[in-house]
Parts: C-alpha cells; sequence; structure tokens
C-alpha cells in the first residue's frame, strides 16, 4: 500500500505546498512511493499557485513545486493516511481539522492520524 500524506497550512499557498513539494522530493530521491497533496483550512487562495516567496525558496534548492491551492474536504480524512500541519489545532472553529472532520459524520474515529510538522 502505498503512503498517502496532506500537508496543511492556513491557505495554501506557502507552507503546505512548500510542505508537499519537500516531501515529494525526498522521497522520489530515496525511491519511496508515497501520494502526498496539500491543502488549506480556509478557501482563501482557492485555484492560485504557490506564493512567490515558497516558489524561489524551492527553486533556490531545487525542488520543483507544481500545486494549485485547495481547501481540505471532508474526502481528504478517509483519502489519506496522515494529516500534518501547523493549523491542526486553531482557535478558531471555523478553520480546525477537527471540525471539517466532523461536518457530516457523526464518527470522527474515521477520521486520518495526525502529527505535527515543522520545518
Amino acid at each position: 500500500m502505498t503512503l498517502s500524506v496532506l500537508i496543511v497550512c492556513l491557505g495554501n499557498i506557502c507552507r503546505s505546498p512548500m510542505g508537499e513539494a519537500v516531501l515529494k522530493h525526498e522521497a522520489e530521491k530515496r525511491g519511496i512511493a508515497i501520494n502526498v497533496d496539500s491543502a488549506g483550512t480556509g478557501a482563501y487562495h482557492v485555484g492560485e499557485p504557490p506564493d512567490e516567496r515558497t516558489v524561489a525558496t524551492c527553486r533556490e534548492h531545487n525542488i520543483p513545486v507544481n500545486h494549485l491551492a485547495r481547501q481540505v474536504e471532508q474526502s481528504d480524512f478517509k483519502d489519506f493516511q496522515y494529516i500534518s500541519g501547523d493549523l491542526i489545532w486553531t482557535t478558531s472553529p471555523s478553520l480546525t481539522l477537527t471540525t471539517a472532520a466532523s461536518r457530516g459524520s457523526n464518527d470522527a474515529s474515521n477520521s486520518a492520524r495526525s502529527f505535527p510538522m515543522h520545518f
């Protein structure tokens, strides 16, 4: 089974697309099969490319970054084995992944496991 990871931040144009690009790049270098994507807890930048600073930093380190921002979807909690990010536990109920996971579901235990990510 291929490992699957969703990297999450607020708007999905800075940290999470960089996390996605770095994880894909490092996994590929090591021959590790992995499905990686990124998303935002908010819909502020849906459809936009990564921030120019993210692109510049990735380019500096020869890491390809190719992503259009999207918001976390209910299906992500079933589709990904791991969800990682710095805003998983935020103080705003409208932006928490735990809130998103429980929307439309009476059983949050089926949600993906999460773990902290630090760059």
